[in-house]
């Protein structure tokens, strides 16, 4: 069971992690693939916290995740094992 000095241990973490990676994307230090990681974030973040900005369905946005998930396992899958690819 988390503890609340747990709680703050984690927020700590999160709001380091958030810092480095704002200052990856300023500086330009982050691959395409991880840019593209931030990017489903923000816009699953910026959807759940201000629906009304968005011109996206919960459909629209479901299909927009899953298919960034979609890809990113296939990406992955080519470049663990080349042989492995149709």
């Amino acid at each position: 069971m988390e503890t609340g000095n747990d709680i703050v241990d984690s927020t700590g973490n999160m709001i380091v992690f958030f810092r480095k990676l704002a200052d990856d994307l300023e500086n330009h230090a982050m691959n395409p693939l991880d840019i593209m990681k931030a990017g489903q974030m923000y816009t699953y973040w910026k959807y759940k916290t201000d629906p009304q900005s968005s011109t996206m369905s919960d459909e629209d946005v479901e299909k927009y995740i899953m298919t960034g998930w979609y890809i990113y396992q296939h990406y992955n899958s080519i470049n663990s094992n080349p042989n492995d690819a149709s």
